[in-house]
């Protein structure tokens, strides 16, 4: 059987590889529904895992596995031997990044969607693996350097292996986020009159340490288990420091009049749990999934202000939220008929959040810290919810494939001392899909849904933004909204490796969540009655062969819109943090003939705004918002290496808050406030290696 070549061995044939003809080199197989990728199309770039693999694919982006209503809804687009994996914790990139390129049989590209991932009919890729008797694995080492911040090291190892009907791997990684930003804050009165200047900066780290382990058996008859554990630790420290001054007769920074300080330390540690088992059954495969995973956060904040005369203050809160979630899922498929597939599926879902927070002030009167009360800040929430879903696929020859998906759910939630107001509800929801060949490499796919939403338990807790000066009221009414979501898309392959598509959709949404005014003068997250959006999205990826050998450029642009009904004015706007376009250009070339890669990658999107009730939000970034640049080379001795750095010339972010008195409905204008926060260069290398 074929195998790709180590990382060494590539090096060596790479030139041979390169000089031949450009069919060749392409390496893809056609079928009725998908394209098989083989291993010499990847030779070119010296793979070292499956990711490095996947990510060569043109046209093809790895979506991350949805966090939302257990496996049901799940939003991944990746599998493994055709089986989606049954994680939820473990991203696709990690997963895709512990299996070593030299067990990677081949790569196929489904067209046409899959049983395995009901709620995804785009583009899938399928990773086929190799299981044999053998032991390998992959690491990184690199370190990352951000400007005004430091280097810190940065790593991951994984092994995999097989003995006999055994499969088993084993990850360990160290990441590290960190950001430095700073820049002046401007505070004007309701005459716009400029009365402070404050100079700020803003610091976060967050260092992060994560396991990850699977287990396998294959067993003659065909069943399959497979077992999963992630365990994650880590820490984040995030400070503001700010200045505060009087202005000038210049409208520059005068006399210093205050500091203050905000410190925020998050200490978390998570774990996931799971596995699946498959067995064959009455003409059919029956499939067990079982899943369980846990995040406890603990948050120390402390804020302080320290006139230059004048008494202090000081604020400090205590957090400790516990999210968990489990899920037993069985799903049935069988084939009755050729070409016609079921799948019977039946999941029950608990999730629940239990919070709890304290809160304390010093006044510097004399009294010390004394405790503040926020009503509905500790909280047990949970929900417990069953569903059930019939999955129907079928071929109708070469030119349709249908998909339909129809299931109900309920749900009730309870939150502890209101046992008496527990609700409960059934929902409908399912989707159909139809994707149609018009020619050969055109195809159009269609799709009808009806979408049910994951509440956010944390906005049945009151909670406290000290340096906004801002709190949000618990709201234990709120209800999962419900979308009706249409879209279609026009996918184009041209070239032996070239791909557009253009996709436009429109969701009507009921019992749409947003800010709210409760009535008592507090706000919070609440249920209105319905909301729109829609939109439209083009994606492009051409090899640039016949211009810039060895090329390959990405273009992705997207515009949306959205509308509902302000719940404070009555007046119609978009929905809040809502980017309304942007736009991403990426370049790659793999040198021919040399071992060498290079390319750059410019993205940009429009702002963004925030509506509360007595103030709306704006922020926006410098154009552009986001760009890097690399260079990499694939034979250092025998190791892949690679230099990046990101937005070289800095970046600014722009935020303007705008406040009424008493409010957006009925009062005046009150001042505002704009804030210029720059962020600095980024820079990363690493050395990648297997063995």
């Amino acid at each position: 059987m074929t195998r790709l070549l180590s990382t060494t061995c590539h090096a060596a044939l790479i030139g041979a590889a390169l000089l031949a003809s450009p069919s060749v080199m392409a390496n893809i197989e056609e079928a009725e529904d998908r394209l098989i990728y083989t291993l010499p199309y990847f030779e070119q770039y010296s793979p070292t895992t499956a990711m490095d693999m996947v990510s060569q694919i043109p046209g093809f982006q790895l979506e991350g596995e949805s966090q939302d209503r257990g496996f049901s809804q799940g939003k991944g687009n990746l599998l493994i031997n055709g089986k989606r994996p049954s994680t939820k914790g473990v991203d696709a990139r990690t997963l895709l990044g512990r299996i070593p390129a030299t067990s990677v049989e081949k790569i196929e590209l489904l067209k046409e969607g899959s049983a395995e991932l009901a709620g995804q009919t785009g583009l899938i890729v399928n990773v086929i693996v190799v299981n044999d008797d053998r032991l390998g694995g992959s690491w990184q080492l690199g370190g990352r350097y951000e400007q005004r911040g430091r280097l810190f090291p940065t790593g991951r190892a994984s092994v995999t292996g097989n003995s006999g009907k055994f499969r088993y791997s084993v990850g360990l990684e160290l990441t590290r986020r960190a950001r430095v930003r700073l820049g002046p804050e401007y505070i004007y009165d309701e005459n716009r009159d400029l009365t402070e200047l404050r100079d700020e900066k803003n610091t976060f780290a967050a260092p992060n340490w994560a396991l990850t382990t699977s287990v396998g058996y294959d067993a003659d008859n065909g069943s399959v288990l497979n077992l999963n554990f992630k365990g994650e630790r880590w820490k984040s420290y995030s400070k503001e420091f700010s200045d505060r001054y009087t202005p000038d007769a210049d409208g520059d920074f005068g006399d210093l009049f205050e500091s203050s300080l905000y410190d925020q330390e998050e200490s978390e540690y998570n774990y996931e749990v799971g596995g699946d088992y498959t067995f064959p059954v009455v003409g059919g495969n029956l499939k067990f999934i079982a899943l369980r995973r846990m995040e406890d956060s603990k948050f120390d904040t402390e804020y302080t202000e320290q006139p230059v005369d004048g008494a202090n203050y000081l604020y400090k809160s205590k957090s400790n939220p516990i999210e968990t979630e489990n899920i037993l899922r069985s799903v049935y498929s069988f084939s009755p008929v050729d070409g016609h597939n079921i799948e019977w599926a039946i999941e029950g879902v608990e999730n629940g959040l239990d919070t709890s927070a304290s809160y304390e002030e010093d006044l510097n009167d004399g009294n010390g810290l004394q405790p503040i009360t926020v009503e509905g800040s500790d909280r047990v929430v949970t929900e417990k919810r069953g569903e059930s879903s019939l999955l129907y696929t079928r071929d109708f020859g070469s030119k349709l494939a249908f998909q339909s998906n129809a299931a109900v759910e309920y749900s009730k939630i309870t939150v502890a001392g209101q046992e008496d107001q527990a609700r409960s509800y059934w929902r409908p929801k399912g989707f159909i899909s139809l994707t149609y060949n018009l020619a050969p490499k055109t195809n159009l796919r269609a799709r009808f849904e009806r979408k049910v939403g994951q509440l956010n338990f944390y906005v049945f807790a009151s909670s406290v933004n000290v340096t906004e000066g801002t709190a949000d009221a618990s709201n234990t009414d709120l209800v999962p909204d419900q979308t009706w979501h249409s879209s279609m898309e026009l996918t184009h392959r041209f070239g032996e490796r070239n791909i557009v598509s253009l996709e436009a959709f429109y969701d009507y949404i009921d019992d749409f969540i947003a800010k709210v005014p409760f009535g008592d003068g507090t706000e919070g997250d609440g249920n209105i009655d319905n909301a729109k959006k829609w939109g439209a999205k083009f994606d492009i990826t051409y090899m640039t062969d016949d211009i810039i050998p060895g090329g390959r450029i990405s273009f992705y642009t997207r515009w949306w819109d959205s509308s509902l009904i302000d719940p404070l004015t009555g007046e119609k706007r978009g929905h809040d943090n809502f980017q309304c376009c942007g736009a991403s250009f990426r370049f790659r070339q793999d040198v021919p003939e040399t071992f060498w890669n290079w390319g750059f990658q410019i993205n940009h999107g429009a702002g963004r705004k925030f509506h509360r009730i007595d103030q709306i939000t704006k922020t926006s970034n410098s154009a552009p918002d986001y760009y890097n640049a690399f260079i990499g080379h694939n034979n250092i001795f025998g190791m892949k290496g690679e230099l990046r750095i990101s937005m070289p010339f800095g970046r600014t972010t722009t935020q303007r808050r705008t406040f009424y008195s008493p409010d957006r409905l009925t009062g005046d204008f009150a001042g505002y406030e704009e804030r210029f926060r720059k962020t600095g260069f980024d820079i990363r290398f690493n050395l990648t290696g297997t063995f």
